[in-house]
């Protein structure tokens, strides 16, 4: 045999494991999405426990869908686990950034405002200082109640691309409701919706 032939023998059986591997995440995924829109917490988590899912799903993928059965289970403890353990291996970028609205919104929904201070001090020892900005903007607004930051976000509407407004226009409603001036939260949630 040619040793032309066999780098092509060679090149077709890596593109057959690259293929069944992808083929096998692909199902690995459909089974963990099914049992997420069931809301099975603990079926999902069983099913991530298994030996072949942690080996051949990447590390962040795995650890957002454990924090997904955490959520799906109320296991704060839990979710604050994966957590830690996702700032460790999440990439600068996307990933972090990813990282940063899956923690916030499970401390949002546990109305958890230290966690997410800690959360946030983690991530800003990590040279994330603008996302970390913005984050402690959206959590005292959120979790903690705050409205001092009404006044800039409507200012800052007059120069915002739509996607932005869409999302100033939210937080300017939550910033009323916090105010407890539902009129106005309406009219910013409506102000929201014709973006």
């Amino acid at each position: 045999m040619s040793s032309e032939s066999i780098v092509v023998i060679v090149i077709l059986v890596i593109l057959g494991i690259i293929a069944a591997h992808l083929a096998i995440l692909r199902h690995i995924n459909l089974r963990a999405t099914s049992l997420y829109q069931q809301h099975n917490a603990q079926g999902l988590s069983a099913y991530l426990q298994r030996g072949y899912v942690r080996r051949l799903m990447p590390a962040y993928n795995h650890g957002c869908l454990m924090l997904a059965a955490r959520d799906l289970a109320g296991d704060a403890i839990g979710a604050q686990e994966i957590i830690d353990g996702l700032v460790d291996i999440a990439a600068p970028g996307a990933q972090r950034n990813d990282l940063a609205g899956r923690a916030v919104n499970h401390y949002v929904s546990t109305e958890d405002s230290a966690g997410a201070h800690r959360f946030v001090n983690r991530l800003r020892t990590q040279g994330e200082a603008a996302l970390c900005d913005e984050l402690d903007r959206l959590i005292e607004i959120e979790i903690d109640g705050s409205d001092k930051y009404l006044d800039d976000m409507t200012a800052a509407l007059e120069t915002a691309d739509t996607p932005t407004k869409r999302r100033l226009y939210a937080l300017i409603a939550k910033q009323y409701e916090n105010r407890g001036d539902t009129a106005r939260a309406r009219e910013a949630r409506d102000a929201a919706r014709a973006c």
